[in-house]
């Protein structure tokens, strides 16, 4: 399980939160494929929600499509067919990019709406704290310094069930970059007319981006209200989480703390507190959550020793379970995993008003400050890799304080008003709100529970597939042999 989290994460390395990539569109560096024409793309391929758009810089953008994996086995597209080529030639094939000129700014005018956040559901905090309080005190016993009982990802992992796979279908290359206004409004058109064919004019086509791509889309039905029916554009999960982990650690001793303890070098550092490496920024973020969590958790039940007591006996039976072969494992967590939910229900109303106590001291108050900034980045990933919607848009409200207090400028502009027009979708596209609900809002690429990711998440191992030997690398400024690399992509997602 663990090797399979990290097959996802690892090729997120060479990623970098100022690339402009849309996912759902991603406007990123590399190639994905091309189809001689937009009606040349099969039947099951127009169900699909997702959608990416990858553009390898100057040379061009490729569209992607993510749809789960039909149960028939069929394949997404017929394969290529070899003929008794005489020439190394191929002829090149465009599509017919529509013009369109920036828009100019205008005041959209959107009905009020006003709700009381109430943050996120208390079943979902029920289930982190329980795994923090069981993790914290099976490690507390004398002479044990490691528990049986997984990390946060291991743990969500035994407790949640497989989701559909999914697979990914080409759309034609654009031969033009994908910020450009023009190849935008191209996709959008293209996205709509696959709509028309497939469910008809009622239903709108739901992209995902990046803030750089977002930003720039928003601009478009606001200017042109005949798109506003057409496509509901989102922010991509991947790009929103390294926008929410950057440098909020800067200079509060935490990041000292790091290099003093030798966990991490200063360059290791300086790569997570700029989130340029998107793994280790996360398990660093993961593991300092842990580790001061514990060290709360200790001093309140040193004040409140009853509630020790009942929380030990339901860790034993956690640990217990943790300990069993594989194939049961799973089953025998879930069911002692009630008995943890309710000795935590008795806990976090008790460690709540003791945190509340202690606040009054400056430096406590700043540690739980950085707990609950993680903790809510911890509930936004997880809605992601269990495409959970309902907490998806629960998490994205907590964040939403938090780009405001990290003066993140465009998130703190856009984020709401992304998370008001997927409110939106409930009345105004109630059938697209149900297919959101039921597990498209995320791509799944292993039988494994909980190792969804965001569109823009899934299209960086496609990036790091092209941008190897043998891909565009070293073909870019040859047409022709860019040209030959587009028409066997296809072939080459296949593999």
């Amino acid at each position: 399980m663990e090797k399979e989290e990290e097959q996802h994460e690892d090729n997120l390395q060479s990623s970098t939160g100022d690339k402009e990539s849309i996912a759902t569109f991603t406007k990123e560096r590399n190639v994905l494929q091309v189809s001689s024409d937009i009606t040349d793309v099969p039947a099951e391929l127009y169900t699909m929600i997702h959608w990416i758009m990858v553009g390898p810089a100057d040379h061009g953008t490729i569209i992607a499509v993510y749809q789960k994996i039909d149960p028939s086995k069929e394949p997404v597209a017929e394969p290529l067919i070899i003929g008794d080529a005489q020439s190394l030639s191929v002829t090149p094939y465009h599509v017919d990019i529509l013009h369109c000129d920036k828009p100019k700014p205008q005041h959209a005018k959107r009905s009020e709406q006003f709700a009381i956040s109430k943050g996120v559901s208390e079943s979902y905090q029920l289930a982190h704290l329980g795994w923090v309080v069981a993790s914290a005190l099976s490690r507390k016993k004398a002479g044990e310094t490691s528990s049986n009982i997984p990390g946060w990802a291991g743990y969500n992992s035994l407790l949640s069930e497989s989701l559909p796979l999914t697979q990914v279908g080409a759309l034609p290359l654009l031969p033009e970059v994908a910020h450009e206004w023009s190849t935008l409004l191209t996709v959008i058109m293209q996205a709509n007319h696959l709509r028309k064919l497939a469910v008809g004019e009622d239903h709108p086509t739901v992209i995902t981006f990046d803030m750089a791509l977002y930003d720039k889309l928003v601009q478009l039905p606001d200017a042109r209200p005949d798109l506003k029916q057409m496509v509901v554009p989102r922010l991509g999960e991947l790009h929103v989480v390294m926008a929410a982990l950057g440098a909020s650690m800067e200079n509060s001793g935490i990041d000292d703390a790091w290099i003093e303890a030798d966990v991490y070098g200063p360059a290791t550092t300086r790569q997570i507190l700029k989130c340029t490496h998107y793994k280790r920024a996360l398990h660093a973020h993961i593991y300092s959550y842990v580790a001061l969590y514990e060290m709360a958790l200790e001093e309140f039940f040193k004040d409140n020793p009853q509630l020790k007591y009942v929380c030990l006996k339901a860790t034993e039976g956690v640990k217990a379970a943790c300990s069993k072969g594989k194939d049961i494992k799973a089953e025998s967590v879930k069911q002692v995993n009630s008995t943890l939910l309710e000795a935590t229900a008795e806990v976090i109303t008790a460690f709540q008003e003791w945190e509340e106590q202690k606040s009054q001291h400056v430096i406590f108050k700043a540690m739980m400050s950085y707990l609950h900034r993680v903790e809510t980045i911890l509930f936004f990933l997880a809605a992601t890799r269990n495409a959970d919607l309902e907490l998806h848009l629960q998490a994205g409200e907590a964040l939403s304080k938090l780009f405001f207090a990290m003066d993140r400028i465009k998130y703190k502009r856009l984020w709401p008003r992304y998370i008001a027009d997927m409110h939106d979708l409930r009345i105004n596209h109630p059938q697209t709100w149900e297919e959101l609900r039921a597990g498209n809002i995320s791509v799944t690429k292993s039988v494994i529970p909980f190792v969804s990711v965001g569109a823009d998440h899934a299209c960086e191992p496609l990036n790091k597939l092209m941008k190897i030997c043998s891909g565009i690398i070293g073909i870019s400024n040859n047409a022709n042999a860019r040209q030959r690399l587009f028409m066997v992509t296809p072939e080459l997602s296949r593999l």
